[in-house]
């Protein structure tokens, strides 16, 4: 097993050994921080869902707080953004 997989395995922080590492890894926190005060501001009311009667993901997600953490919603997210992208792209 890679030794950098075992550090984040046992620590849970991430050790880069290369600038473009670096430089995905910072990307990769950018990305969390900017869902997750999405999703903060959507929970506090500060931003409101847009679709009609409220049937977005998000607020799929609120109904269950026992299921989505704030985590898995951040994960759940982000892999739907990432997944809808590559579709995208393949049907371009």
């Amino acid at each position: 097993m890679n030794p950098i997989n075992l550090f984040w395995r046992y620590t849970g922080k991430v050790y880069s050994a290369s600038t473009i590492e670096k430089i995905g890894d910072q990307n990769a926190r950018t990305i969390r921080a900017y869902v997750r005060d999405y999703i903060r501001k959507r929970k506090s009311g500060e931003r409101e869902s847009k679709v009609a009667d409220k049937v977005d993901l998000l607020s799929l997600f609120f109904s269950s707080p026992e299921v989505f953490t704030e985590s898995v919603m951040i994960d759940e997210l982000i892999d739907f953004f990432g997944a809808a992208s590559e579709t995208t792209q393949y049907a371009t």
